[in-house]
This record gives C-alpha cells, structure tokens and sequence, in this order.
C-alpha cells in the first residue's frame, strides 16, 4: 500500500507522517511512516483485511482536511478506498508483492498577507518606491513597487519571517 501525500499543485511533500491501522480508532496500529522527498510512505505486504489510513503529521507550513480512509483489501484481490473499487488484482492471493494501490492525501500550503507603506519624513506617501522581501536565509521572494499610496499588498505568501527592505526611491527622495 502506498500513500502519496502532496501539495494542491501535486508537488510530492516530505516529512508527513502516515499511519495505517486495523481499527478507527488508531489503537490497533500496524504501520507509521515518514514520506521520503518523492511524497511517497510505503507499507509492504498488507494482508487481506479492512484497514485505516491518515496523515497524523503534517509538513510544516502545511494544513489538510483531517480525513481517515477506509481501505479494504478482499482475498479476491478486489481492493477499495473509502467504498470505491481502486484495484482489482486477482493475482493478489498468490504474490503479494504484486498489489500496488495509492491513496492520495492532499496538503495545502498555509499562506498569509503582508503588506508595508513607504512614507517621507512628514509622513506623506511615496510612490514608486521599490520594496524587495527576503527570506532568513536571503533568497529574494520578491521585488514590488508601491502604489499611489506608497504600500505594497502581498498575497499568498508563506507563512514565515522576512525582511522588508526598501531598495530604491523615486527622485526628489533619499533614504
């Protein structure tokens, strides 16, 4: 059984913890793993039975729906993911290795405004001013001008610290 845990571009994500066990109630536990950097956590011979999937960690930055998947692997090899046929692997009762079956787990990236406001000393706007924001570890996010009211709005920005630098003014300005 393989989970493959993304983003909502599909993009694979490390580091979410998958579990998979016999009950709902997560008592009875058969398997927890940690997704590599291709998205992938992968349990190996799963028997025939009902079984329960989740993500019990997830990436940082990242949120998802909380959602347990029901999966059920019959000894006719015909398997099924919360009531919906996804294989149908007749060889399954002779070489287990055979069944390959992937349930998609998708994470969202957790994103928030920002925005900043260029001022002279008299506290009036200015426009075009050119603002760039960096990450700690200074990897340019972007480069914006400000608008007729000497702010930038930004949108979709992961959640994190930067530094907002001011990297130019319009002439008749000096910083």
């Amino acid at each position: 059984v393989t989970v493959y845990v993304h983003d909502e571009r599909k993009a694979p994500l490390a580091n979410a913890t998958v579990v998979i066990a016999r009950d709902a109630a997560f008592t009875d536990v058969i398997g927890t793993t940690v997704t590599a950097s291709n998205g992938l956590a992968v349990f190996a011979d799963v028997a025939p039975g009902t079984y329960y999937v989740r993500e019990s960690v997830i990436p940082t930055n990242y949120t998802c729906e909380e959602h347990t998947f029901v999966l059920v692997i019959g000894e006719d090899g015909i398997m099924t993911v919360d009531g919906k046929v996804v294989a149908n692997n007749g060889i399954y009762r002779f070489a287990r290795r055979d069944l390959f079956i992937t349930i998609d787990i998708t994470n969202y990236l957790i994103t928030a405004g920002a925005g900043a406001k260029v001022v002279d000393t008299n506290g009036d706007p200015i426009k075009n001013a050119t603002i760039v924001i960096t990450d700690p570890d200074g990897n340019v996010i972007g480069t914006y001008k400000t608008d007729d009211l000497g702010r930038i709005d930004i949108e979709d920005l992961p959640v994190g610290k930067y530094t907002i630098t001011v990297t130019e003014l319009p002439n008749g300005y000096s910083g």
